[in-house]
């Protein structure tokens, strides 16, 4: 119930960054303030999970906004992650960067990803990635799906692969059923770790 926080400390480790651990904190907007102002005064990235939905408990852009965060997205056109938010703020002449991931593990893995890591590269002072499209999140390639998957309607969806190289270049497999609850998208049915995201149109 509690892999997210796992996850994202595993993640900050692996992109050279130190994390610091602020435990669970309950759906009070009081409680919920009270730590991101720890964190604003204590961190030079704030990465969190859930809360950022529009339920009548999910108060997390509304206290980032109250301690005075400017809030530059709060959504994003891509299937996982659409409830992301992302917000800037200075403390002291510090700058502060504050990622709010959706509560769904998933999701939160694939922002981590995509929009974490890159962010820990340029502020390590790296300015372009070794892959052959010069990106920081990874290496990008292109590459063939062996079987089909049904595209989503409306948004782009960055869908859990396993990447192999074959006779004609990259290919790639899905790892089934792709719903951002389902952890074990990350890992195929015989339990082979996901190593890519294959970015997909959506079907209009």
């Amino acid at each position: 119930r509690d892999c997210n926080r796992y996850m994202l400390l595993g993640c900050v480790e692996e992109f050279k960054g130190r994390g610091k651990d602020y435990g669970i904190v309950e759906d009070v907007k009081e409680e919920v303030k009270k730590v991101l102002e720890r964190m604003y005064e204590e961190c030079d990235v704030v990465v969190s999970s859930g809360g950022v939905g529009r339920g009548e408990k999910d108060y997390l852009k509304e206290c980032l906004e109250d301690i005075g965060v400017t809030i530059m997205f709060d959504r994003m056109f891509m299937k996982p992650g659409k409830p992301t938010t992302f917000g800037v703020g200075e403390k002291n002449g510090r700058k502060i960067i504050f990622f709010a991931f959706p509560g769904n593990p998933v999701s939160a893995g694939v922002c981590a990803r995509l929009l974490l890591e890159p962010a820990l590269q340029v502020l390590r002072g790296r300015v372009s990635g070794g892959g052959p499209s010069g990106g920081l999140a990874g290496v990008r390639v292109r590459g063939k799906l062996l079987k089909g998957v049904v595209l989503d309607k409306i948004r782009p969806e960055y869908h859990r692969v396993i990447v192999r190289y074959g006779r004609k270049g990259f290919e790639a497999v899905s790892t089934g059923v792709q719903r951002s609850s389902r952890i074990c998208s990350m890992v195929d049915e015989g339990g082979e770790t996901s190593n890519g995201l294959a970015l997909l149109p959506s079907a209009e």
